[in-house]
């Protein structure tokens, strides 16, 4: 086995996911071969902001009935808390409060707990703390080596995420790989805090640092933040295929659509499962197949859901507009058939993707309706590149003049619609695209009507 854990992380901003969906996806981790999942949703307030309170029965409830799920499944289901944003180091009421917190989840079954520590103030705040401890590093290795010296004999993980998880290793990073429990798993996230690629250095570097194998945390396919308008649907790049030599494992946190997120989970869970025969397209083709009998559809509408920390562009929407530049140059007619082409294609394409399942297509929804707008938009761009030609050619009349004139209301109109959808589908270029070509047109009647 190469990655120890194979986790997945509900530790995204915005709307938790239902217990149906938590089920779910239990099920779908024992058929990918995954073996933790960990719940951490920042909007839950008892996880983070109230951590101090004990949750209610009725999530209690829940939750045991999730962890009977993990077990029919071979799933460690894990609870994560957050108590950093208040949290005073050297408050042992504090520590037994949450230690006694953590004692309700161990009761119902929990094997694995995690104190996660991140988004939280850099520094010290509290004078208490401040005078008892030399820095941030010496007040966290203090809380957490007797957190888990009173909770050892009763979990087999305890797993921490620190404050300073990405980028630079230093004297935060090296403190706590001296001091921390050589037990306890520490948390990393990569060179950045949604990492482009996690080269082979950076494990080595931060293993050496925590004095273990780090385990990562991988922002990826996460859309929260500033992201919202993504559909992370890309093959799962970047990371070196030698990882798991300085890794324990692995924690994919997903999107906030439960089952859009396992397209790209299933292809993850390749990666997980032997990184040196991984092929990143290969696995998502193989993913997208066991979720549905649309593999070809679902596939093609991947391709223009790329856009991510991963993938900085879409780069199918460069290609497609860069293949029409070289058609157009040569032909017009070429250029503008291709565009037709492209337009038919998005709209049979949406037309089967509409009969996806019913969890999976609400999931999309949003980014479908966008699709199709994608369709009717480049339709529209093909037209108005059409009938601009007689005005490129000094061969018109007023009749084509107003024609254009109508062209341009219905390309603005489609173009608006694309900001009121507030998803991202194809990426900017695409708008761009739209935008150049709408000032041509404008350009070509201004130019030619005095």
């Amino acid at each position: 086995m190469y990655f120890d854990i194979r986790g997945i992380v509900e530790g995204f901003y915005g709307k938790p996911w239902t217990h149906q969906e938590r089920k779910d996806l239990i099920k779908f981790m024992e058929k990918n071969n995954y073996n933790l999942y960990i719940y951490a949703p920042k909007a839950d307030t008892y996880h983070r902001f109230n951590w101090g309170k004990k949750y209610p029965s009725s999530f209690m409830e829940e939750f045991k009935d999730l962890i009977i799920e993990g077990k029919k499944s071979n799933i460690d289901v894990s609870i994560a808390i957050s108590p950093g944003l208040s949290l005073k180091y050297s408050n042992n009421d504090q520590l037994l409060k949450l230690k006694e917190k953590f004692e309700t989840f161990i009761n119902i079954g929990v094997k694995t707990i995690c104190l996660f520590l991140d988004d939280i103030p850099t520094n010290l705040q509290y004078e208490e703390d401040k005078n008892k401890y030399n820095d941030l590093a010496d007040a966290q290795q203090d809380f957490t080596n007797k957190l888990y010296n009173e909770l050892s004999n009763k979990i087999e993980k305890f797993i921490f995420c620190p404050t300073h998880y990405h980028g630079e290793v230093g004297d935060y990073q090296k403190k706590l790989g001296k001091t921390l429990n050589s037990e306890i798993e520490i948390i990393w996230t990569g060179p950045e805090v949604c990492s482009e690629k996690i080269p082979l250095n950076d494990s080595e570097k931060i293993s050496k640092a925590f004095k273990r194998k780090v385990l990562y945390w991988d922002n990826y396919p996460v859309n929260d933040s500033t992201m919202v308008s993504e559909m992370h649907l890309g093959p799962y790049i970047g990371r070196d295929k030698n990882l798991f030599k300085n890794s324990k494992g692995f924690l994919i946190n997903p999107m906030n659509q439960a089952y859009a997120s396992m397209i790209t989970l299933g292809a993850i869970s390749e990666y997980l499962n032997n990184p040196e025969s991984y092929d990143p397209d290969i696995s998502l083709r193989n993913s997208i197949s066991r979720l549905t009998n649309l593999k070809n559809e679902l596939y093609e509408f991947s391709k223009v859901n790329v856009q991510s920390p991963l993938n900085k562009e879409n780069t199918y929407t460069k290609n497609f507009i860069n293949t029409f530049n070289k058609l157009y140059e040569n032909s017009s007619s070429k250029g503008i058939e291709y565009l037709k082409n492209e337009s038919k294609k998005i709209f049979k394409i949406y037309s089967k993707l509409m009969s996806l399942q019913k969890k999976l297509k609400e999931n999309l929804i949003p980014w479908l309706k966008n699709y199709k707008n994608s369709g009717f938009l480049i339709e529209k761009i093909s037209e108005l590149i059409e009938l601009s030609q007689p005005l490129i050619h000094e061969k018109f009349n007023n009749e084509d003049i107003n024609k254009l004139r109508k062209k341009i209301l219905e390309v603005e109109n489609l173009l608006k619609l694309c900001i009121e959808l507030d998803t991202k589908v194809y990426g900017e270029d695409l708008i761009k695209f739209a935008l150049i070509h709408l000032k041509n047109a404008k350009g070509f009647i201004k130019l030619n009507i005095f």
